[in-house]
């Protein structure tokens, strides 16, 4: 099972028609398939977001969509036809212009997500007595 998508979301996505044309695959080679583009959908999103976030980033929906899209993509390539639907193309080349702009800090993520090397805690600070104490600084 993935961090953004399960095999039961990608196989509703595509459709088991669809899915039978592209992978005439059944039983654990099916479910092998599955998981492999799933895993490759995955990282290709943890790859651009690695930079600026500490991937897995928490599940939301539009990762789920970036993974569906690219995974779907992901199948097309592998099926027997060479012929990729022209919607397939543009979703997949709009999904790649999004992980860019994420990437490159133009898109942030919809979750509260840490970033990369911060993890949100607090540091506590100890000093010495003040030079000036403010009973000394009320004529200023």
């Amino acid at each position: 099972m993935g961090n953004y998508i399960t095999e039961a979301l990608l196989e509703e996505r595509v459709k088991s028609t669809r899915l039978a044309s592209l992978a005439s695959l059944t039983g654990a080679a099916k479910t092998a398939l599955l998981a492999n583009v799933i895993e490759r959908a995955e990282a290709v999103i943890d790859g651009y977001a690695s930079g600026r976030y500490a991937v897995p980033v928490a599940a939301n929906s539009l990762c789920e969509e970036w993974a569906l899209v690219l995974a779907e993509w992901e199948l097309y390539k592998r099926g027997s036809s060479a012929n990729v639907a022209e919607k397939i193309k543009d979703s997949y080349k709009d999904v790649m212009s999004q992980l860019r702009d994420l990437s490159a800090g133009k898109l942030t993520l919809p979750v509260p997500t840490a970033p990369k090397g911060g993890s949100g805690g607090s540091i506590a600070i100890r000093s010495d007595a003040p030079l000036y104490p403010d009973s000394a600084m009320s004529g200023y």
